[in-house]
């Protein structure tokens, strides 16, 4: 169900799922983590869209025999390793840069909120720009 929001995955836990959705196990050796990444590409959005069916657009979902006849290419599994660490080094460095950047954020608001509390305080004085 909205597949087509990009609402799948590959999970390394075994349990319970609602009835409304279906598991499926892969029947190869993929690299689980490559083919999380690869179902969930925004390109193949528009290809489990033209797949669903359902009353309300916003429903849709993917019946659970036309998503296993889905043909998926997959490259060796060295190939799909090396793939994997390519976008888990990639996604670090962006993550990095964000943890960066949240960082300078708060820090900015605290310099703002001290600097309005000394001038609210008259321990500095905020002179006209003119």
């Amino acid at each position: 169900m909205k597949a087509w929001q990009g609402s799948l995955g590959i999970s390394n836990y075994r349990g319970i799922t609602s009835p409304d959705y279906v598991v499926f196990r892969p029947i190869h050796k993929e690299e689980p983590a490559f083919l999380h990444f690869l179902l969930r590409m925004q390109l193949l959005t528009t290809v489990y869209l033209s797949m669903s069916n359902g009353i309300r657009v916003n429903q849709w979902r993917i019946e659970p025999d036309r998503f296993a006849n889905l043909p998926i290419f997959l490259p060796p599994l060295a190939e799909q390793r090396s793939i994997v660490a390519h976008i888990n080094k990639e996604t670090g460095k962006l993550d990095a840069l964000k943890q960066a950047a949240e960082r300078t954020i708060s820090l900015l608001k605290d310099r703002r909120a001290a600097l309005i509390a000394e001038s609210v305080t008259g321990q500095i004085s905020i002179g006209s720009a003119a």
